[in-house]
């Protein structure tokens, strides 16, 4: 496995709504944010990267 691929999957993980809303300007961006981690974490996991 990659170590990049891994470490991605582990930060998908691990992101809370704190995370997201601090880094952005309005509640908008972070829910966006939050919805692609949310459609990324399956695809990575359908490749193997899906951190227990």
């Amino acid at each position: 496995m990659p170590p990049k691929a891994r470490a991605f999957a582990q930060l998908l993980k691990r992101a809370t709504w704190d995370h997201y809303r601090s880094r952005v300007v309005s509640d908008d961006e972070a829910r966006a944010m939050q919805r692609l981690a949310e459609c990324l974490r399956p695809a990575l996991a359908e490749h193997g990267y899906a951190p227990r």
